[in-house]
């Protein structure tokens, strides 16, 4: 974010805000952080930089990409990316259709920036007529894409170019299908248990299978907290030797 003018109005309610903003090219006002006593100036990004200069998580993770990432980079990332559900999984971002190509990075001197990951994701005012709590079916499919990602992120590839894709035998129009995808995780992560252990593999198993049907009161976030977030959290802080 730009650096924060005076002149920058504080921002009360950022989701009326980006709704109403359209893509003028303007600062659009300033968020307040009072733990760390700072403020930052929010502004549209232009369309043409936010596509030519980023990586997405699919490009990265295809077999043919030359970059290949670590253990330890995948994990971060998936600490990353479990964060986000957990924080906006119930508020106006739109997150039961996310994938591993609506997960970017930006790119600076043609190095992918792979610290800073962002999720392109639609937005809708909780404020607005039409907006509406998620669905037990939106929850299954937020839950579910999550699960696909990190299971993507520990076999270092993307699930279409995982053995199971192919090896099931189903045609181009069922593996259009989002139960194709589920059935192909499910296989795939019993060879994940075997390779990344016990710990991740009942992350992954939560999210496919054993994650709420639907955001209701706060148990569903402690749930995520506890069988998603902290254990991957625990792996990345055992791969930089804090544990």
């Amino acid at each position: 974010m730009p650096p924060l003018a005076n002149s920058d109005a504080s921002i009360t309610n950022l989701c009326a805000l980006l709704t109403s903003c359209g893509d003028k090219d303007t600062i659009l006002g300033a968020l307040e952080d009072p733990i760390a006593d700072h403020a930052y100036s929010v502004s549209v990004q232009d369309a043409v930089q936010s596509i030519s200069d980023n990586i997405t998580l699919s490009e990265l993770l295809k077999m043919s990409s030359q970059i290949r990432l670590s253990r330890k980079q995948s994990y971060a990332i998936a600490l990353a990316i479990a964060s986000s559900h957990l924080q906006f999984l119930s508020t106006a971002w739109n997150m039961d259709g996310w994938t591993s190509r609506d997960v970017c990075f930006p790119i600076v001197g043609q190095i992918p920036q792979l610290h800073q990951p962002y999720v392109s994701a639609k937005f809708e005012d909780p404020g607005s007529p039409s907006h509406r709590t998620p669905t037990a079916a939106a929850s299954n499919r937020a839950f579910a894409a999550l699960g696909i990602m990190l299971l993507e992120l520990c076999g270092r590839r993307s699930i279409e170019e995982s053995e199971w894709w192919s090896k099931l035998g189903f045609n181009e129009s069922q593996k259009s299908q989002s139960l194709f995808r589920l059935i192909v995780a499910a296989k795939w992560s019993e060879e994940i248990e075997l390779d990344e252990g016990d710990k991740i593999a009942s992350v992954i198993k939560w999210c496919l299978h054993e994650s709420p049907k639907i955001l209701e009161g706060e148990t569903w976030r402690r749930d995520l907290a506890e069988r998603v977030v902290l254990p991957i959290q625990s792996c990345c802080q055992y791969l930089s030797g804090a544990a």
